[in-house]
């Protein structure tokens, strides 16, 4: 079972993806998601490969090699532990009707403190049943995604403490540490051209700092994709595991 405790989108054009029978969630999104996590967990674990994809992101060679990072890092985990590619997720996940909503989805800078774009698409709240991800390796999977979620929701509610977002964001935080089986951040949360790809670097502001000075892109999330009405931040998901 798969529940979107907050909206989700996948793109800012359309929304949702829809073909002939009607919306859908690509298993790739799940999988991406996961693979974020399994690569922040492995960062974190693995000081030799933390040093090594430190050097790789100081060495590119320019602007377009930036953009291209997070594949590249990506790469470089999996082919060490590679484990996750085993995963068995269902290609197509049909959505339900009655979790399918035209919002207002507003993009929130919190350094201005307001709103700087605003556009109505189709999205999705609810609950996804019969949605089963199989690995022979979940345990440490489910391990990955606590400790990438842990550390994300940490670096959101740092980003807009000061802001009437950091209530829902404290309220993430509680739900991941005590009632979430597994979490996913799930679509287009944020405009950040490596979304939450290469998050494990947001403890390197020397890294950073110099990659945003040569490259004019932060590294990390900037700006949020919110629903304000609900004071709510995109994407936020739990993968609830079917009853044996």
């Amino acid at each position: 079972m798969l529940i979107a405790w907050t909206t989700l989108i996948l793109d800012t054009e359309r929304g949702l993806p829809r073909d002939e029978l009607g919306y859908y969630l690509p298993g790739s999104t799940l999988r991406e998601a996961i693979e974020n996590a399994w690569i922040f967990y492995w960062i974190k674990k693995d000081k030799a490969l933390e040093k090594s994809l430190r050097k790789h992101l100081l060495g590119l060679e320019d602007k377009a090699a930036f953009l291209q990072a997070g594949p590249s890092v990506r790469e470089r985990v999996l082919e060490r532990y590679p484990q996750v590619r085993e995963l068995e997720i269902p290609e197509r996940i049909e959505l339900p009707a009655e979790g399918l909503r035209r919002r207002h989805v507003e993009l929130f800078d919190p350094a201005a403190g307001r709103v700087v774009e605003d556009r109505e698409l189709m999205s999705f709240r609810g609950v996804i049943g019969e949605v089963a991800i199989d690995s022979p390796y979940w345990s440490k999977i489910k391990t990955a995604l606590l400790s990438y979620a842990r550390a994300l929701a940490e670096y959101e509610h740092k980003e807009l403490k000061e802001t009437y977002l950091a209530e829902s964001c404290a309220e993430i935080q509680n739900r991941i540490a005590n009632e979430w089986e597994a979490t996913l951040r799930l679509g287009c949360w944020s405009p950040a051209p490596h979304g939450g790809e290469l998050f494990f670097f947001w403890r390197f502001p020397e890294l950073r700092h110099g990659l945003k000075d040569r490259y004019g892109v932060e590294l990390l999330p900037e700006t949020f994709y919110i629903i304000s009405g609900d004071r709510e931040l995109l994407g936020w998901s739990e993968y609830r595991s079917m009853p044996s």
